[in-house]
């Protein structure tokens, strides 16, 4: 396991678009006791389920799905690192982490139902989503800039979670796609010839 250096001081706001791999497979960690029971995650430390654990196993053994990995990127909880973990087995894939692609940190929201969103504002310590996806889109470059610096060829795999996927389809304009992914779902993420951004779920 790996941690990023220190490139994200210097990537610019206004370059950040030109700087993001061209394509990706992102996949949300497997479910934990939270999901299942619809709550809060945010930066609370949970672990996988025995559920999550079976869902991140199935993705290990379809493994000759994805095409051409160059190497994983994953947020630093239990639960995106035990997905990795279990997706790349005892492949000779480095797995990197990553902090700028964490869950949205929901604050005092942290282990209250997702209803409480609806009947409250907005907490001061809740992350604003133009917040989050500037840092995910942070997380992105950082990604790109890694894979250059280390002549790291294929397609990056991201391992986060559903509050970085929905951050992403805003910021990539794809709010066609469902805003939420279920846990263990691999997807390719790609810009297509004409320069928009697409998707396919891969079936396993």
């Amino acid at each position: 396991m790996k941690a990023m250096g220190t490139m994200k001081k210097y990537i610019s706001l206004d370059y950040m678009w030109n700087l993001i791999p061209q394509e990706f497979y992102f996949v949300r960690h497997g479910q934990t006791d939270y999901n299942k029971n619809k709550l809060f995650t945010g930066r609370t430390d949970v672990e996988l389920n025995q559920n999550g654990i079976q869902q991140a196993t199935k993705l290990g053994n379809a493994f000759h799905k994805f095409n051409n990995i160059s190497a994983c990127w994953t947020s630093p909880m239990k639960r995106t690192i035990d997905t990795s973990k279990l997706i790349i087995q005892d492949k000779a894939i480095d797995i990197y982490l990553n902090d700028s692609i964490m869950e949205r940190a929901s604050g005092s929201w942290d282990g209250k139902p997702y209803s409480v969103a609806k009947k409250n504002r907005l907490p001061f310590d809740v992350e604003t989503m133009p917040s989050m996806q500037k840092r995910v889109l942070a997380g992105l470059s950082e990604i790109y800039l890694e894979s250059k610096e280390k002549n790291l060829e294929g397609i990056p795999l991201i391992v986060g979670h559903g509050g970085v996927f929905r951050s992403l389809i805003e910021s990539l304009s794809m709010e066609y796609l469902r805003s939420a992914v279920p846990n263990g779902i691999p997807i390719h993420i790609y810009r297509n010839s004409y320069g928009y951004w697409n998707y396919e779920i891969i079936e396993i």
